[in-house]
């Protein structure tokens, strides 16, 4: 099973896979936040049998109401099951960790990773 990492922006949008399994997560394209973006969504959804996602949280108001606004659209469309961690600084933290451009270009993508890897940090801590 692959669980969607996400780091939600109004420009683009980060992903990357988490497999259950082994723990590897790893990043995907960045999708732009555009009128093909939900379609692009859907391919991924589907390609990988998507049936959990991840977002990224943000503790400012104005983009945390965006996110929860497109959870809630994901969650209509596609019946996922839909957690939300925190993601404050996680772009300024893994911007250091880059080193090539074409990661630098993914950045959003990368954080996605980051995003995921917290939310398994805090799902362990629960069990």
């Amino acid at each position: 099973m692959y669980i969607l990492g996400i780091d939600f922006g109004t420009k683009k949008i980060g992903a990357a896979i988490l497999e259950d399994t082994s723990g590897i997560c790893s990043p995907l394209p960045v999708i732009l936040n555009d009128k093909k973006m939900w379609e692009h969504l859907a391919t991924l959804i589907a390609d990988f049998r998507i049936s959990t996602v991840v977002l990224g949280l943000p503790s400012y108001a104005s983009t945390e109401k965006k996110v929860q606004q497109f959870a809630a659209t994901l969650q209509e469309k596609h019946a996922l099951a839909v957690y939300f961690t925190q993601e404050d600084n996680t772009s300024i933290a893994i911007k250091k960790e880059l080193s090539t451009q074409k990661q630098k270009k993914n950045l959003d993508s990368y954080s996605a990773v980051e995003i995921l890897q917290q939310w398994i940090s805090e799902t362990a801590k629960d069990k």
